[in-house]
């Protein structure tokens, strides 16, 4: 379930801009927007039945099929398009990577057949023939049948949100954000549903369900409060972060340390969704990153003062709660244990076939790039990749300071960061490589070490 989770996730993060440019188009000039304009409809209506399905079967066919197979998942959805009323978009998400990893095995069987000098040839046939094949089976086959699926879905949906279980999405959400599957739940799950229904219905209450930066707020206020006065600045640096910055990665770490602060995030973000629900709110697009700057310009005009107080409810009982539930002068980072972790470079045993490009990664004297990495490739990876270089501006050295998700390091890398929760999966792929396992990609003074390192290994 995680694995088709992160292959949604990954399809429409891929393409998030445009979601969020469809988002703005609709909160300026849509019907709920601030100057509705019948004219800009074409060109919202071209970009949720067309634009955004295209971009997504492409994507998703490209993931296991390569160039070929995102350009069949392509023509093949143009078929599931046109037998539809409904933008497509939740029907790019599921069947593209069908599509690819189909094409991907079909490529496979039959290319050691090719008679020499005619592969091109017969592959620009075969993915003619295929694609044709494929879009004719969508719109007279598929499509119909996908598409009554498609109503029975969104009256289910519509059933469920306006029920009384809807709040109690948040002890799902909220766990399964502290485990860092916030980008899993929110663009591959609730954010093709918010993006198929505010498309029906203007809005959607899906882009506000894993978004709410209330519950991380009102526990790192608590925190800010009850810390020793060493760990304030970083605390202070990192609250801005969260609400402003929308990175809401960073606050993931210190639940981890404190599992009882688990207990009010959840509060928080169910007393946020029922007041959402209760006041009809939504947003119009994926508020990305989760900035609360960016939801609210990204809420209609009539529901801004909704999403304002339910926010700063779920703020205050994640503040209330966690208040009670910490002590006084407590601490979240210990430098010992940091200090001993980053002064240790963590070379895994390298296999047989490993040895010997272990030998030239230790003779190496010069690192020329640093990857900084987190499951998506995106928010604290990218944070983390800005306070790095920050820091390495004031050296005279050249290094080039990259961030992307796990499964895309490069084979040249000379040292990945990320979270310590990663250091299993990325020694087991790059064990070659000289890791850095943080307890926070946030908090500045941990890549003090690292610069250090970077320094003496240049200067040898």
């Amino acid at each position: 379930m995680k694995i088709i989770g992160k292959v949604c996730s990954s399809i429409v993060y891929r393409n998030i801009s445009v979601v969020i440019a469809a988002g703005i188009l609709s909160i300026l000039f849509g019907k709920s927007g601030w100057w509705p304009h019948k004219e800009f409809n074409q060109f919202l209506d071209a970009l949720y039945y067309y634009v955004i399905p295209l971009l997504l079967a492409f994507t998703g066919g490209r993931i296991y099929g390569g160039q070929r197979g995102g350009i069949i998942s392509s023509v093949a959805l143009l078929g599931l398009i046109l037998s539809s009323d409904v933008p497509m978009i939740i029907g790019a998400i599921i069947f593209s990577p069908l599509i690819g990893w189909a094409f991907h095995k079909l490529e496979k069987t039959v290319k050691v057949y090719f008679p020499i000098g005619t592969e091109l040839l017969l592959n620009n046939v075969i993915d003619a023939v295929l694609s044709l094949s494929l879009m004719f089976s969508m719109y007279f086959i598929v499509g119909p049948i996908f598409n009554k699926t498609i109503a029975y879905f969104s009256e289910g949906m519509l059933l469920f949100i306006n029920s009384n279980w809807l709040p109690i999405l948040a002890f799902i959400i909220e766990p399964a954000k502290i485990l860092f599957l916030n980008n899993i739940i929110n663009h591959g799950i609730v954010g093709p549903l918010g993006i198929q229904q505010s498309k029906e219905l203007g809005k959607s209450i899906f882009f506000l369900l894993e978004s709410n930066p209330g519950p991380g707020f009102g526990m790192l206020l608590a925190c800010y409060f009850k810390v020793r006065e060493e760990e304030k600045r970083n605390l202070k640096a990192t609250l801005g972060i969260q609400l402003i910055g929308g990175i809401h990665e960073v606050y993931f770490p210190y639940v981890l340390r404190r599992p009882i602060l688990l207990l009010p995030v959840i509060a928080g973000g169910f007393i946020g969704i029922f007041i959402f629900q209760f006041l009809n709110a939504g947003l119009v697009s994926t508020a990305s990153p989760a900035s609360i700057l960016f939801i609210l310009f990204l809420a209609p005009k009539s529901d801004i003062l909704s999403i304002l107080l339910a926010i700063s409810c779920s703020t205050f009982v994640s503040w209330f709660l966690s208040s009670l539930l910490l002590k006084k002068e407590i601490t979240f980072y210990d430098k010992t244990e940091n200090a001993e972790m980053l002064t240790e470079i963590r070379h895994i045993q390298a296999l047989p076939n490993k040895e010997e490009k272990m030998k030239e990664r230790e003779e190496k004297k010069k690192i020329e790039k640093v990857i900084v990495v987190c499951d998506g490739g995106m928010a604290s990876s990218a944070m983390g990749s800005a306070i790095l270089k920050k820091k390495l501006r004031s050296s005279p050295l050249k290094i080039d300071v990259d961030y992307m998700a796990v499964e895309e390091i490069p084979s040249d890398a000379d040292i990945i960061i990320s979270h310590q929760r990663l250091n299993f999966t990325i020694k087991a792929q790059h064990p070659e490589v000289l890791y850095f396992g943080l307890y926070s990609l946030s908090n500045a003074q941990e890549y003090d070490k690292i610069v250090k390192y970077i320094e003496e290994v240049s200067a040898r």
